[in-house]
């Protein structure tokens, strides 16, 4: 990652050695930051995109469907730590993420021919992934709650 970053900074600063500063560098832009984020996660992740990095973490490389107890467990509660998540609330969004046909994935359906609640592949994971459930804002968390100010800052 060093390399590739250093390399970088010297074909785009090269009256600077590479180095960002001096008198006359800029430094580099918002996209070329981007560009070089995403060529050292395809030299790192053999070109695999973040999202089945993280799906053969959890869930194994040979898998292409989880089911929902496994993503229940293994994702929401041991990876996210989320406690008052049910199994019917991994089955409505199952559903959800299954009745939509996104990013070229397939629509799975259920026996009963509504929406597949038990199982998502892993293009509904990328879906679910930048999904609103999926949101790490949650305005309930923001609010401020004045019984946790009973000592001051400083202690």
């Amino acid at each position: 990652a060093i390399k590739i970053f250093k390399t970088f900074l010297a074909s785009k600063l090269p009256r600077n050695g590479g180095r960002i500063g001096g008198p006359r560098a800029t430094g580099i832009t918002f996209e070329e930051c981007l560009h070089i984020l995403r060529k050292i996660n395809h030299e790192l992740n053999d070109g695999k995109e973040c999202a089945d990095v993280l799906f053969d973490h959890l869930f194994g490389e040979e898998k292409w469907i989880v089911t929902a107890d496994e993503f229940l467990t293994k994702f929401l509660r041991n990876k996210q730590h989320e406690r008052n998540v049910t199994i019917d609330d991994v089955h409505k969004q199952f559903g959800e993420l299954n009745s939509m046909v996104l990013s070229g994935g397939t629509q799975r359906v259920g026996k009963d021919g509504k929406a597949d609640r038990t199982a998502i592949d892993r293009t509904a994971w990328r879906e679910h992934l930048m999904s609103r459930q999926n949101d790490v804002f949650d305005p309930e968390k923001q609010r401020l709650d004045v019984s946790t100010l009973g000592r001051p800052l400083t202690e």
